[in-house]
């Protein structure tokens, strides 16, 4: 095949029949990827409205995870993936520059432009014919299920502290360089558990419901929530035991919200866990 080629999307030839990848390399390319196009999207994005920037910059994470779930669970291919994910963002990203900082009122819009740009440069080129007979197996069903869940966890976790004063001005990279680091130290210690696919996809479905019951408690400290979501995964990994039932009913304690305020992130989750 000639190389000009090899990364078509349209070229069923760069299919591949079955997924050949573990499902922890698919994860960590692409967090790989969306920590790309965080620091590529921080350093280019110059738009002086917080509001909207953070805005698009979330725009531009759920376009990434859509294109790479969808390329992958078609073509099975995940250096065609990763290609496809790494142009979709550059796409993205140049498509927003041009816009500029003038208009406000039609951010939103453009942003909405922006990501079906990037869609017909990159998903839209995907085989129809080949799309209406794909079939997977239950064990690429169940990879893939997992890919899924993952990327959501992870872009979840980047766009609940996005939204901070940090994101404005000089300190916009560094901002963007630490959410990376801690949250990364948070995933790993999720994708690394030594559990089978499905009792992963129990865990994290407790995790974001922990979570999101976390994030109405108005916390202003975004190094105490991270460190509350890296000792929830600590614990998991110390073989602690946790379901929707209890965190309910810890996280709907009339004295949640004093210890939360009062207690380090390490207490709060030892009494969680008791």
């Amino acid at each position: 095949m000639d190389d000009s080629q090899k990364n078509y999307l349209s070229d069923t030839k760069n299919y591949n029949d079955t997924i050949l990848n573990d499902e922890m390399d698919v994860v960590r390319a692409y967090i790989d990827i969306l920590n790309e196009y965080l620091f590529h999207a921080g350093d280019k994005i110059l738009i002086q409205n917080h509001g909207y920037y953070i805005f698009v910059l979330k725009r531009g994470c759920d376009t990434i995870k859509h294109i790479f779930n969808m390329v992958f669970m078609y073509t099975k291919n995940l250096e065609l993936t990763v290609h496809h994910c790494k142009k979709a963002f550059l796409y993205y990203v140049e498509f927003i520059g041009q816009i500029g900082d003038d208009s406000h009122a039609f951010l939103q819009l453009n942003s909405k432009d922006a990501t079906l740009f990037v869609y017909k440069k990159t998903i839209f080129d995907i085989n129809n014919e080949y799309k209406k007979k794909i079939e997977h197996t239950i064990n690429e069903r169940k990879k893939l299920r997992f890919i899924n869940v993952s990327c959501n966890l992870f872009n979840e976790l980047i766009l609940s502290i996005l939204d901070n004063e940090n994101l404005k001005g000089d300190t916009r990279l560094s901002y963007i360089m630490y959410a990376q680091k801690m949250i990364c130290k948070i995933f790993n210690k999720f994708i690394n558990l030594p559990f089978d696919i499905m009792e992963k996809l129990s865990i994290c479905d407790c995790f974001i419901y922990y979570k999101g019951l976390l994030l109405t408690k108005d916390i202003n400290d975004e190094c105490k929530f991270l460190n509350l979501c890296n000792l929830y995964f600590k614990k998991i990994q110390n073989n602690k035991k946790i379901d929707k039932t209890k965190i309910k009913k810890k996280l709907f304690h009339k004295k949640c919200k004093e210890k939360l305020e009062n207690f380090t992130a390490l207490k709060f989750t030892n009494w969680l866990f008791n």
